[in-house]
């Protein structure tokens, strides 16, 4: 039997998640809400009234997709009719308003998990397959730009490569050092670099822009048979070492949000699963910036 899920908010990451999700053969979601949207042409029911939403749709999970400002406010309201959520991205950008959440999940005893697709990127399967082959790991760079600028863009995307890194090392974090550069006339920063080295002595390096007109995802690894190279966006993934270049499988027919929710489904009878992300993960990276 299918799974029910319920969208909230058919924002762009709400219209992405459905995409995937009118495909998905362990869920069925059975609504969409939002205040102000509407799509007359999907097949899923449309409601801009919360509580008939939930009276209609009797959703056993349901799937926040909202702004990053409304997220905790939402959650308050959803917590109130399920046991399991799901928080797609943007998170919250103020660290209080997750602490919020994971008490009221702790006192509620809700199941709730993170939706952070890049560990699900099949560019970083395939590559995590490769370094479990490697003796040694000594430095890890990652360059990543959006073209977008907006307020918690680069906030966003240190908390989104962080977590990247701690997935690939299963490891946790030391000397933590972060700087960014704010231009001109904006009240924002729109690059930050941050450094830090592991409990296991690898050397990061992230370099977060919103400046560079191209969109990029780009990992270099250094191990002690050669160097990874790792596009994310392209799904490209090659080593090279001193017999040249090995250009490296990757399943490009298993999108970020297929195999989430498939950890997901997982997750929903093992809440242990650790491929997931929990609130505890997310707050303790927001607090490195402290």
């Amino acid at each position: 039997m299918k799974l029910k899920v319920g969208i909230v908010g058919f924002t762009d990451i709400g219209k992405a998640h459905y995409s995937e999700l009118r495909r998905f053969d362990k869920i069925e979601v059975c609504g969409i809400f939002d205040e102000k949207e509407h799509n007359e042409y999907s097949r899923v029911e449309f409601y801009n009234d919360f509580k008939k939403f939930i009276q209609d749709s009797s959703p056993e999970v349901l799937l926040i997709c909202v702004d990053q400002s409304d997220v905790l406010d939402a959650f308050l309201e959803c917590l109130k009719h399920v046991k399991t959520i799901i928080i797609a991205s943007p998170i919250c950008k103020k660290t209080d308003d997750l602490r919020q959440i994971r008490y009221s999940a702790s006192v509620n005893k809700i199941n709730l998990t993170f939706c952070l697709s890049d560990r699900f990127n099949p560019v970083i399967c395939s590559l995590r397959k490769a370094l479990c082959k490697e003796d040694e790991i000594y430095s890890i760079d990652i360059f990543h730009s959006k073209s977008i600028c907006s307020a918690d863009m680069i906030d966003f995307l240190s908390v989104l490569d962080i977590d990247l890194i701690k997935h690939i090392t299963t490891t946790d974090l030391a000397d933590f050092i972060s700087m960014s550069r704010v231009i001109q006339d904006e009240k924002h920063p729109s690059n930050t670099q941050i450094t830090f080295k592991t409990k296991t002595q690898i050397l990061v390096n992230i370099l977060n822009s919103t400046t560079n007109p191209l969109d990029q995802f780009n990992i270099r690894i250094s191990t002690n048979n050669g160097i990874y190279f790792a596009d994310l966006l392209n799904f490209k993934l090659y080593q090279t070492n001193i017999n040249g270049q090995i250009n490296l499988k990757v399943d490009k027919e298993e999108n970020e949000l297929k195999k989430f929710y498939n950890e997901f489904c997982i997750c929903y009878e093992d809440i242990e699963n650790k491929e997931v992300v929990s609130v505890d993960e997310i707050i303790k990276i927001k607090e490195l910036f402290k």
